[in-house]
């Protein structure tokens, strides 16, 4: 199919369904199907056929006979996590550790704002990993938010912001590879040779283009202040008001969902039983990055910062979580909390949590790479979004160009990989010299992908089919579109101050990298704080609650 606005139905007719029947899964295959039926022109037997083989072809249940294609099977090393991860969760609940940590911190975090204050400490020092970050966090915070009654879709809100993000614009996280990968693939190179654009090592381009990677650092602003000062307004102050009013933390919706049971030692857990499983699962993961990176500690031939930049996300999230199961359920045996012969009812359960999101993922994944690969979304809104313009604009419609095509896609890898390529000519074309230029001589260049890398954060940061809104608002335990509607309301401040961020940033290229990051990086967060003033003000001032 040629690339056309045709293309832009399947993501629409899927926010249109799930707002109307609040089905997720169905509104997603909704999505597939009408994906198909485009790029089959509509005849019955091939959409069927195309929507069947997508979703085969993405849960690569193949190479479940091969050790070697699964352990290169991102889609089967994500679903092992998460059942890694759903089995990590239920063990905190069935042996009490989750409530020895509640009980033990409530008496120290005693406020709503506390608790989402410490929310986004927790998310922060989790930032190696998007995924981890989300799925970690919402499992562990939930309990006592529940308890300060946070309603579950800020709590998702909070969560989500600082996840991709922060991942984003920390150096040493899973970003990284994703980022100098695509950088590398669009002819960044440190080495003179015909395929280079631009002389510059794809690291050091991606570490100068950390600081106009605006979008990011101005969620972070957005999040605090509204932490800070309780700004509460649209569907959030719905779900904080019914929350304080009669303690229901889903807007007045009611959450199906089984109760957690319960071993009979539960009741004399410590705080040990619940930091040494999320000690394991963060240590795990964490080393399982360097491992995979061929960590010269571990027998491999890089060093700290080169493993990172070289690693398997999906191996080490994998490895690093089995890691996490096998010490956890050793130490309650140990603890006499947990008995070998409850170890099948506890990896039931567990994976059980998770088998929705499983299903989400695998739906919204094959969407996303129809629209990819069949319905070429992404190239129809670069070429739509970017031309002819007045080069000080450049970063304001990447940034523009980037967030449509992430939002619609739900992927801001693939966002990545589309826009990235494009903006390389771009910017060759408004040097007027032959390539290869040299990176640091070129100060448009990082301002543009600050840009695109924003764009592609926050359409990953709001799209129903990102993953990470989808572990975001599973691991918080809200309803998924009730994340999606509460959360983009309060995004939108955050993406008018990137828009008058790269504004300034295309209008100041002149006066130098230090001032241009600060004047534009600082009306950003100046002009997104007094939205959030203005649109605050139409509702009752949100009061602390207190716990007790």
């Amino acid at each position: 199919m040629q690339p056309s606005i045709l293309s832009l139905l399947p993501p629409v007719l899927v926010l249109i369904l799930g707002i109307a029947t609040h089905r997720v899964l169905f509104s997603l295959l909704c999505g597939i199907v009408a994906a198909s039926a485009l790029a089959t022109n509509f005849s019955p037997v091939m959409t069927l056929k195309m929507a069947f083989m997508r979703l085969y072809e993405t849960l690569d249940i193949s190479a479940l006979l091969s050790w070697e294609r699964f352990t290169a099977s991102n889609t089967l090393l994500i679903f092992f996590f998460l059942a890694m991860l759903g089995i990590i969760s239920f063990l905190l609940e069935y042996c009490g550790g989750a409530t020895a940590y509640a009980d033990h911190v409530e008496k120290r975090i005693t406020t709503t704002r506390k608790a989402e204050a410490a929310t986004m400490m927790l998310s922060l020092t989790l930032f190696i990993d998007d995924y981890f970050s989300t799925l970690t966090t919402g499992s562990i915070m939930q309990p006592l938010t529940d308890k300060l009654q946070v309603p579950r879709a800020k709590l998702a809100y909070l969560v989500d912001s600082m996840a991709a993000p922060v991942a984003i614009i920390i150096p040493i996280s899973s970003w990284v590879a994703a980022v100098t990968g695509q950088l590398d693939k669009a002819g960044f190179s440190s080495i003179k040779a015909e395929a280079t654009s631009f002389l510059g090592d794809p690291f050091f381009v991606y570490l100068s283009t950390i600081p106009f990677i605006m979008y990011s650092f101005i969620t972070i602003a957005v999040a605090s202040f509204i932490v800070w000062r309780r700004i509460s307004f649209g569907g959030m102050h719905h779900h904080e008001e019914v929350a304080q009013s009669n303690g229901n933390l889903f807007g007045g919706r009611d959450l199906k969902k089984k109760k957690a049971q319960r071993s009979s030692t539960a009741t004399h857990s410590t705080l040990v039983d619940f930091l040494v499983p999320v000690i394991a699962f963060i240590g795990g993961v964490f080393v399982s990055l360097l491992y995979t990176g061929s960590y010269s500690v571990f027998g491999g031939v890089n060093g700290f910062l080169e493993a990172l930049r070289n690693t398997d996300s999906s191996q080490s999230l994998a490895l690093g979580s089995f890691i996490a199961v096998l010490i956890s359920t050793t130490y309650l045996i140990a603890r006499k909390k947990l008995k070998v012969a409850r170890l099948g009812f506890i990896t039931y359960e567990g994976v059980g949590l998770m088998t929705s999101t499983m299903q989400i993922l695998l739906l919204s994944w094959t969407l996303g790479g129809m629209m990819s690969s069949d319905l070429h979304t992404g190239a129809y809104l670069a070429d739509t979004l970017i031309g002819a313009l007045p080069i000080a604009l450049l970063p304001l419609m990447l940034f523009i160009a980037s967030s449509i095509t992430s939002f619609a896609m739900g992927s801001s890898w693939g966002t990545l990989a589309i826009i990235i390529p494009i903006t390389t000519p771009i910017i060759l074309s408004v040097a007027g010299t032959p390539p290869p230029l040299v990176a640091a001589n070129f100060p448009l260049l990082f301002p543009a992908l600050g840009a695109v890398l924003s764009g592609a954060v926050w359409g990953d940061h709001v799209s129903p089919l990102s993953d990470t809104t989808i572990m975001s608002s599973t691991s918080s335990g809200a309803h998924h579109l009730d994340h999606v509607a509460t959360q983009i309301t309060y995004t939108i401040p955050a993406f008018v101050g990137a828009c008058v961020s790269f504004t300034l940033a295309g209008l100041l290229i002149d006066y130098g990298m230090f001032a241009n990051i600060g004047i534009s990086l600082g009306a950003g967060i100046a002009s997104s704080w007094a939205l959030l003033l203005t649109l605050n003000k139409g509702f009752p001032k949100k009061k602390d609650s207190i716990g007790g």
